[in-house]
């Protein structure tokens, strides 16, 4: 649940740069903040590996969104050299998330 936090706050903070990336991703903090409590509180076994599952394709799909986003931040130039040491920094803490 925190590494997708995680990636979550990189991949908007790339978005927030000068020259804005061209990558796409959704914000699914929302979601896995909800499945939590519930597999917490599930009583039948079946309910709670369903919210694994969810949780598990959930994190697949946002370590898609972040593999995209190294990519494109790695091609990312900025005249601002600042700019560019930002965007680069960014770009390895998603490869260490």
């Amino acid at each position: 649940m925190d590494g997708v936090r995680v990636i979550t706050r990189l991949l908007i903070a790339g978005k927030e740069c000068t020259l804005t990336p061209s990558y796409c991703f959704a914000d699914h903090c929302r979601v896995i903040k909800k499945r939590g409590p519930k597999i917490l509180n599930s009583k039948k076994e079946s309910v709670r590996k369903q919210g694994y599952r969810d949780l598990l394709e959930i994190a697949m799909r946002v370590r898609g969104y972040a593999i995209e986003a190294i990519r494109v931040l790695d091609e990312l130039r900025s005249p601002d050299f600042l700019e560019t040491i930002r965007v680069q920094g960014i770009a390895e803490e998603l490869r260490q998330a």
